[in-house]
């Protein structure tokens, strides 16, 4: 269709609004005159004249109106799958990033309410007092607020992979624009940073977990009410 249904703005408008990939539209003179809910945690990170730069670096050539490109993405800690920047009548440039947003079959049993950073500070007190001498290093994110998941999964995991080390680092943080799916649903991906020498293989049913060569890097849905999800155990 070359143009919105007659009557039918109000729907395109909550369809922008509520989309899950952000969106920043800019002027000429490269303010914001619209941005979309999932944008405003990307303006939070980023600045809007390195928006306004990467968007006019990547606008598209004349006779084209849309540059669309699906290729990793990287800004600071920010990752996307790709990015589509439309210009109209030099007027106004309108950028948009896709999200990664990754499928998972994990196991969702004995999930109970827990605030991560006070599991993890008792989690840290019981391998002082049982193992005692282990030097911690941590950094945990304020934002992330009380979600369901495993404890006794998650305490498993991390016992056995910090098991016979001196030093770890622990850290916990939001994954900025991207998504784990669970059937219909999509949960904001929290991820949690271990990092050892060493590292020992390790698996999981109920978390994507990665092993890398410093350590690994456990993800949980950010499941925060009990009817967000309808496969609790």
């Amino acid at each position: 269709m070359d143009k919105v249904i007659e009557g039918a703005g109000e729907i395109f408008h909550l369809a922008v609004e509520y989309d899950i990939n952000p969106l920043v539209l800019f002027n000429r003179e490269g303010k914001i005159v619209y941005y979309n809910r999932e944008a405003e945690i990307l303006l939070s990170y980023l600045e809007v004249g390195e928006l306004f730069d990467f968007a006019l670096q990547k606008s598209p050539l004349p006779p084209q109106k849309i540059n669309l490109h699906f290729e990793p993405l990287k800004f600071g800690e920010l990752e996307f799958a790709g990015y589509w920047v439309a210009l109209h009548q030099n007027d106004y440039l309108l950028l948009r990033f896709f999200i990664n947003t990754s499928h998972s079959h994990r196991e969702l049993e004995g999930l109970e309410l827990v605030d991560l950073t006070l599991f993890l500070e008792w989690f840290i007190d019981y391998i002082l007092l049982t193992v005692g001498d282990v030097c911690f290093v941590t950094y945990f994110d304020p934002s992330i607020p009380p979600f369901y998941f495993n404890k006794r999964e998650l305490f498993r995991l991390l016992k056995k992979g910090i098991e016979g080390k001196n030093r770890v680092e622990i850290t916990t943080k939001i994954l900025i624009g991207e998504y784990i799916l669970i059937g219909k649903n999509r949960f904001p991906a929290v991820e949690i940073g271990v990092k050892v020498d060493s590292p020992i293989p390790l698996n999981s049913n109920s978390f994507d977990l990665v092993v890398g060569e410093d350590g690994y890097k456990i993800r949980l849905p950010l499941i925060k009410e009990r009817n967000e999800n309808s496969n609790f155990g």
